[in-house]
């Protein structure tokens, strides 16, 4: 779990020049915490 979020934060910074990435990488973040929380409300 923490290689993952290592590898996002490098990601995140290395892509910050490029904001469509930026937005992108956003959304997905808010897709997995909208997911997360669907699936933890739902059962």
């Amino acid at each position: 779990m923490r290689t993952l979020l290592r590898r996002l934060y490098n990601f995140w910074f290395e892509t910050q020049d490029d904001k469509e990435l930026m937005i992108g990488f956003f959304l997905i973040i808010l897709i997995a915490i909208g997911t997360v929380i669907f699936s933890r409300y739902s059962s």
